[in-house]
């Protein structure tokens, strides 16, 4: 798919580093510089699709946020977290999140998405997908963001079996509105 082939190529020109503007609190600083591609990828992303609307599920410190802001710096965004230590949150990170956007079009809601029947607002350009991923809490978001989204980015496809089986499932039971689908690994 030649978007994804800009998308790739587009990760070795970004000079995004979300070290610069990562938490000295974070516990999980010690894989700081294997996450580095990490976050190029996301950066890459918003710079090939342009979006002008963000919806994130699971903030943490705002890493992810900071990467589509850096890749479509005029889009607005909103952060949706549920603030707590499951499924690798950290309590109080999303005040991390905040303080370092607080110059973006950036906002960020403290609730947890498996009670929400809809996201907050209207449509989104792109809507990442990156909280609960035990498989159940994957789905139930991606049943939300398939209503809102116009391209849904699924996080930790790989990382598990449940989520995994969960996304293809998802993908299985809706195909009749989704446009296309792909995986880039990483």
């Amino acid at each position: 798919m030649p978007m994804f082939d800009s998308i790739l190529s587009q990760v070795s020109k970004t000079q995004f580093d979300f070290r610069r503007i990562a938490s000295p609190d974070d516990p999980a600083k010690q894989r700081f510089d294997e996450w580095v591609e990490y976050y190029k990828l996301k950066a890459a992303i918003a710079q090939v699709l342009e979006p002008k609307s963000i919806l994130e599920i699971g903030v943490r410190f705002g890493y992810s946020a900071a990467a589509f802001l850096h890749g479509s710096p005029a889009a607005s965004y909103l952060g949706i977290d549920n603030d707590s230590d499951t499924f690798g949150g950290t309590p109080g990170a999303i005040q991390w999140a905040r303080q370092m956007l607080r110059d973006k079009q950036a906002t960020f809601v403290i609730a947890n998405s498996q009670t929400l029947n809809r996201f907050p607002g209207g449509v989104y350009d792109l809507i990442h997908v990156d909280g609960q991923q035990d498989g159940d809490g994957t789905y139930h978001d991606l049943k939300l963001a398939v209503k809102q989204g116009r391209i849904v980015l699924v996080d930790g496809y790989f990382w598990t079996s449940a989520n995994f089986h969960a996304v293809n499932e998802f993908v299985f039971r809706h195909r009749d509105v989704i446009e296309w689908f792909g995986a880039i690994p990483g």
